[in-house]
């Protein structure tokens, strides 16, 4: 009479298995005391183990992921998780520096193709910082220690029709916006800006500078030569 085989469990099977296994793992085993209770080399029981199919150990890891993606899928991801994104904006360089006066403050500016932050702050008009492609090109001057300004000048370069605004705040929370439209040539002009008189010193400048022009074949690319603040 010949042996029947046994039917080949199910992957759902093999998923139950597998947490099945995992729920025992911290129970004691009972050892093997004796030689006799290890089955012998070519037993049924050997061939037995031997013939367990790989893929139920794959149905089981791809069944624990499935459930793991489910868990977090219903429960929702972490909240201080987030996929990295790979067209995430770049950080606009923040740059501490002192101006030719000995001035602390820290600058921020969008990304540039041509200087840094510090060439518009050093005094020499040959130097200058271009911006990569940003219009409006805006700068925030944060001092490090709020102090009375009566205005700031501003150096640009290739300009041809641009507007400027300029945000003053003061140490109090008030603000004042002064604004220039300017059309070249020269096309390297300094615009003079004079702060309203106020009781509060000024802890912060942004400056907004935007061309007016469609947009050149080559882009838009803010220049200034220097920001003097006095």
């Amino acid at each position: 009479m010949s042996e029947q085989t046994p039917p080949e469990p199910s992957i759902l099977d093999a998923i139950k298995d597998f947490f099945r296994s995992g729920f025992h793992a911290g129970q004691d085993i009972p050892e093997r005391s004796t030689e006799s209770e290890i089955p012998s080399p070519g037993s049924s029981e050997i061939k037995k183990r031997q013939a367990l199919p790989v893929r139920w150990i794959a149905a089981g890891l791809l069944g624990l992921a499935a459930l793991l993606v489910a868990v977090f899928y219903v429960a929702g991801w972490p909240a201080t998780w987030s996929a990295p994104s790979l067209f995430a904006e770049p950080t606009p360089p923040h740059v501490d520096l002192r101006d030719p006066s000995g001035r602390a403050m820290t600058i921020v500016v969008p990304r540039l193709d041509t200087g840094q932050p510090a060439d518009a702050f050093d005094g020499n008009g040959d130097s200058l910082m271009r911006g990569a492609q940003d219009n409006p090109f805006v700068v925030v001057i944060r001092l490090e220690t709020a102090e009375e300004l009566t205005g700031l000048d501003l150096h640009l370069a290739s300009a041809l029709t641009m507007q400027v605004t300029v945000q003053v705040a003061f140490e109090n929370g008030d603000t004042a916006i002064l604004e220039q439209n300017y059309t070249g040539p020269p096309l390297d002009p300094i615009l003079s800006f004079d702060f309203p008189e106020h009781d509060s010193s000024v802890e912060s400048v942004q400056i907004d500078i935007t061309d007016l022009r469609e947009e050149p074949e080559g882009g838009y690319h803010i220049h200034i030569r220097e920001i003097t603040l006095r």
